[in-house]
């Protein structure tokens, strides 16, 4: 299988980084993620889970459910150059993670390795003091999102970028959608699958890349409708780990 360069470049920095720091960052930053984040994730099997974090002032991750469950695991974040991207270190039970947040520290993309290390991986959307998950209708997504960030490969040397909030989408009523990210291009395609219980859309885009590049793309929409998660790999591959995605967040 043909992995996407941005990955390997990313995640192993990612974990570099993670590995080689303790919990607790810039606490003026830090202090913005304090609260209960609430939404779903999507592990490496095609299962899909209630998920959440509760994060106190400090950085420090107090508890971890999944399926309404308190599983014991704890941990601590740590910030990184862009006051919106944040590394997860768990302490048991579940590897290491990323949230990509917006600017008013509402919502954030999700991204873990699991369970397994480099093997297996869980993909989601939370939204920072949701109380529910409720169930979409499908006209929903239909929106301009005119704000959103991503990790993203430049060339096959493995160099990648974060795009901070260079990333705008718009999404029109048939569900084809279009976006551009400032130096990368633009990209094009259209969401044929749609799971109204969790918000879910599926897939494909084309990006402009030469030659372009054409990517399968999973979607969440966040509880209170405003904002989108998205993960996008190569099509016609089988992901075999997190190192296979772009991560993505739009906020309309």
């Amino acid at each position: 299988m043909k992995r996407l360069a941005v990955v390997t470049g990313v995640f192993f920095f990612a974990f570099v980084l993670l590995l080689s720091c303790g919990g607790g960052g810039d606490e003026s930053l830090l202090g913005n993620l304090q609260g209960t984040w609430l939404g779903w994730i999507e592990d490496d099997g095609g299962v899909i889970s209630e998920f959440s974090l509760q994060i106190d002032g400090d950085g420090n991750i107090l508890d971890v459910k999944i399926g309404g469950k308190s599983t014991g695991i704890t941990g601590s974040i740590n910030d990184d150059w862009d006051e919106n991207l944040f590394w997860l270190n768990y302490s048991s039970n579940r590897n290491g993670g990323i949230m990509i947040v917006d600017s008013q520290y509402s919502h954030a993309t999700y991204g873990d390795h699991g369970v397994s290390g480099f093997t297996d991986y869980s993909l989601g959307m939370l939204e920072k003091g949701a109380v529910n998950l409720p169930a979409h209708a499908e006209s929903e997504i239909v929106q301009s999102y005119p704000v959103g960030g991503a990790y993203i490969f430049t060339d096959d040397s493995g160099i990648y970028n974060w795009v901070g909030d260079n990333i705008t989408m718009t999404v029109n009523p048939d569900l084809t959608f279009s976006g551009s990210v400032t130096s990368e291009g633009n990209f094009s395609g259209s969401f044929q699958n749609f799971e109204s219980n969790h918000g879910q859309y599926a897939g494909t885009f084309t990006r402009s890349t030469d030659p372009p590049l054409t990517m399968d793309i999973t979607a969440y929409i966040s509880p209170d409708g405003t904002a989108v998660s998205a993960f996008a790999s190569e099509s016609g591959t089988v992901p075999a780990s997190l190192y296979d995605f772009i991560l993505m967040g739009f906020k309309k």
